[in-house]
């Protein structure tokens, strides 16, 4: 591969990056490229979100090849004999396990992101998620019509716990992880025994590479076929059409003409191009309008790149400003600390105290030593209060509180409005605050850079800052 497009690409990314957190390139086998952008660091977990449901289509193809599952012909209510349901139809008496695993079972979950998530949160509210997806009506006949569902992947773990005995996080430990080397990971469910199977897995960015050379190399991982060959071939099939992320879907995973995929939502993307014996993996916290930004550099920068199937002549001036980019990327620049305004300390340590509002902050207090490159953030959300650490010197602060990293950092812009800026590595959230201080009054602007919603907060002080002893 050149290292000349692979530079350029990441010259993209640094100069305007939407939120794009890693990018890992693997060809022929061999690393190529694995590139951090800052505050996401090396080492990192990223939460993979509907990337999960790939993971969980290799699971089942496991299961059925083990005999712990029977196969995709198997009608889903089958799976529960016990389970009285409504809308009991000749539609639903014909769903199977291959409805779901294709997305076509026809059940109304409306609970993608093109219904705002509302059945999701409808379920996940819910007692017994089984039940509550087998009492929805089917409105299309199975097999015939696409629609994207996380109650239907939700099922399949379901049916795949209730088969194997174990938790899909148990059983991927076993049959899937253990054999190509993931050891770092977190499956989140309900309980030790129940296990999210539309999103909740997160995974370091290499690892999900694993996930996808596994699958460019039809299932085996040194020798030892860990996924069916066959099983492999069926999910990255075109099964259905599909004409949203993809042209067509397969068992949970996103097909088109040169390459299928993985996704997940804020941008978590492994590409897996066989023609090429390339996999390509990107994590993020991206807008919707951004989504479809992988896939440009994909195609404009790193199939460029993809120019012989044979050793290039050593470059070694490009190697090097690609190496650089990298190392940039992956750090930030500590800027000359600015003189802040009067009005820092006035209002170091005071309180403001929030009216309502849908983020349930109730309380704040910044704190700014003169001279310092840092500054604490004091707050309480609900019942819980925490405080995190801003850097005022253009280098983010990592912060652990609640079991998460948070990344902070600020400035001020004039004499009276404070820039903070907030990520979550590892997770898709990024927002940028604006705290504008008039009198003993407090404007709160928060841009969600994730769904570019703003929202806007008032507060009042709570009284004058302690007096020091």
């Amino acid at each position: 591969m050149s290292s000349v497009e692979l530079a350029t690409m990441l010259e993209r990314i640094a100069s305007d990056n939407p939120g794009i957190r890693s990018v890992t390139v693997v060809r022929h086998g061999t690393v190529v490229l694995d590139s951090r952008i800052s505050p996401f660091a090396r080492g990192d977990r990223h939460d993979i979100h509907s990337c999960t449901k790939s993971v969980l289509s290799a699971l089942v193809g496991v299961a059925i090849d083990k005999g712990d599952l029977p196969g995709c012909d198997t009608r889903v209510l089958d799976f529960f004999p016990d389970y009285e349901m409504a809308h009991l139809d000749a539609d639903k008496r014909a769903l199977t396990l291959g409805h779901l695993l294709t997305m076509s079972a026809g059940l109304k979950t409306e609970d993608s992101y093109l219904y705002d998530w509302v059945g999701l949160g409808k379920m996940r509210a819910s007692r017994d998620w089984a039940q509550y997806i087998l009492d929805l009506p089917i409105v299309t006949e199975p097999g015939t019509r696409f629609e994207y569902s996380n109650g239907v992947s939700q099922l399949i773990a379901i049916i795949l716990q209730q088969a194997t005995g174990q938790s899909v996080e148990a059983y991927a430990r076993e049959h899937l992880f253990g054999p190509i080397g993931i050891v770092d990971y977190a499956w989140q469910g309900s309980g030790p025994d129940d296990s999210w199977g539309y999103s909740g897995l997160s995974l370091q960015p290499l690892d999900m590479a694993r996930v996808g050379y596994l699958y460019l190399r039809g299932g085996e991982w040194n020798g030892v076929q860990v996924v069916p060959a066959d099983w492999v071939q069926n999910s990255t099939s075109p099964k259905i059409t599909a004409g949203t992320l993809a042209k067509s879907y397969g068992y949970q995973w996103w097909v088109d003409d040169d390459m299928f995929m993985m996704q997940g939502y804020g941008g978590q993307i492994v590409y897996v191009l066989p023609a090429r014996d390339l996999v390509v993996v990107f994590t993020g916290a991206l807008p919707e309008q951004q989504y479809f930004t992988p896939r440009s550099l994909l195609s404009n920068y790193i199939e460029a790149a993809v120019i012989a199937d044979h050793a290039l002549p050593a470059n070694p001036a490009t190697a090097a400003r690609l190496d650089s980019l990298v190392r940039v990327l992956g750090s930030e620049t500590r800027e000359p600390l600015q003189p802040a305004p009067d009005l820092a300390q006035a209002i170091s340590g005071r309180a403001f105290e929030f009216t309502e509002n849908k983020m349930g902050l109730r309380r704040l207090n910044l704190h700014f030593t003169p001279g310092s490159s840092e500054a604490e953030l004091e707050f309480v959300v609900g019942a819980a209060a925490g405080s995190l650490t801003i850097g005022l010197d253009g280098v983010f602060r990592i912060s652990e509180l609640y079991g998460q990293r948070w990344a902070c950092r600020g400035r001020w812009v004039n004499g009276e409005t404070f820039i903070l800026e907030q990520e979550a590595p590892g997770k898709v959230l990024r927002r940028r605050a604006t705290l504008t201080f008039q009198g003993d009054t407090l404007r709160f602007e928060v841009h969600d850079r994730v769904t570019d919603s703003v929202d806007i907060f008032s507060a009042k002080t709570a009284g004058a800052p302690p007096v020091a002893k």
